[in-house]
């Protein structure tokens, strides 16, 4: 087989594995339980260490996305909730909240690419 043609069919495999194209991160939730806190094309995602069911928010149900030293708040717009996570780190908190932020915008720029 070309390495080419070997290439495209792990890409097509990798694709198909859980949490393909999400990055994650160690956090915690209001109730100081782990959780891992990932984003993606498709919105943010709230995986809980204790086994329970994974949260997600898309891009579209998203509002605002705001941090405070080491606190992340995403602003929901349909309930006009917030959820807050909190990280270790302030720096990580800032990093984060900037990534949500710009995928959040690059969501809203291209909407009709995503549906």
């Amino acid at each position: 087989m070309p390495p080419a043609e070997a290439e495209l069919l792990y890409i097509k495999e990798v694709e198909q594995l859980e949490g393909f194209g999400q990055e994650s991160f160690s956090a915690k939730d209001n109730l100081a339980n782990d959780i891992y806190l990932a984003v993606s094309f498709m919105g943010v995602f709230v995986k809980h260490r204790n086994g329970r069911s994974t949260s997600t928010y898309r891009w579209n149900d998203i509002g605002n996305i705001t941090h405070n030293k080491s606190a992340i708040t995403i602003e929901l717009t349909n309930k006009e909730e917030t959820i807050p996570f909190h990280m270790d780190e302030m720096e990580m908190a800032k990093y984060i909240s900037r990534l949500f932020t710009a995928r959040h915008k690059f969501y809203k720029q291209n909407k009709i690419c995503t549906e």
